[in-house]
């Protein structure tokens, strides 16, 4: 990877990766979309590993990407990180992508993010129940974020600060989770003229790699065994 000291994206660690071991289930992305406006929140992309929780300890932050982006934009820049980090879990928050669409020109040409990616990416969460899929419903993408899932999400965030449970790097979000608040009407969110982004990219993660995903699972590489080509097969 090529480092350079400005730009919308922050690294920790680097990908990694191994002749003869894959670890399954290790990287996870979630991602908070913003707008494109710099009044709006930011769109949040962050990359989440979970190697060491294999041996009881956290999920850490490797990268996150965060800026003012076209919806579509923040959508294949997931799928980078996502192919980056060996093909990792793709946990997008749809609500305001289904929502809140009043800032954007596209109308009703506007692709969200999961249409735009779901038929070149497809290691992405889907809230259809596998029984249902089974029965050939269709599979629904994304977390749609509502009054019944952010403060599962949420607790789960808390308790994961509380209990050592994800080391989270980035500044922004100790920032955020100090202006964040219960609004007193069974909402919460960022305080007046303050913002919430990182905080609900960090929720997802807390949610999804601790409490969603199933365990990191390490599996050997078989060598690949060449196939003699009929040219070089000597005949008798």
């Amino acid at each position: 990877m090529e480092r350079a000291n400005e730009g919308n994206l922050s690294v920790w660690s680097d990908p990694e990766k191994y002749p003869d071991i894959k670890f399954l289930n290790r990287y996870c992305v979630t991602v908070d979309i913003g707008g494109r406006s710099k009044q709006s929140d930011e769109s949040v992309i962050k990359v989440w590993d979970r190697i060491f929780m294999m041996d009881g300890g956290p999920a850490e932050l490797s990268a996150c990407w965060a800026g003012h982006a076209d919806f579509d934009h923040v959508a294949w820049k997931a799928v980078q990180l996502c192919k980056l980090y060996d093909d990792a879990y793709l946990i997008p928050e749809i609500n305001k992508m289904r929502e809140d669409t009043s800032t954007f020109d596209e109308g009703d040409q506007f692709y969200t993010l999961v249409d735009e990616i779901i038929d070149y990416y497809d290691n992405i969460f889907c809230r259809t129940d596998p029984e249902k899929i089974r029965q050939g419903f269709p599979r629904i993408y994304g977390f749609h974020m509502n009054t019944h899932t952010k403060p599962m999400v949420l607790n789960a965030l808390n308790a994961a600060y509380r209990d050592d449970g994800i080391l989270n790097y980035d500044v922004r979000s100790m920032d955020q989770a100090d202006s964040f608040e219960n609004k007193g009407n069974g909402k919460t969110g960022a305080v007046e003229g303050a913002h919430d982004d990182h905080v609900i990219a960090d929720a997802l993660g807390a949610w999804g790699c601790i409490h969603h995903m199933p365990p990191v699972k390490e599996v050997p590489i078989k060598p690949q065994v060449r196939k003699k080509s009929a040219a070089n097969i000597a005949s008798f």
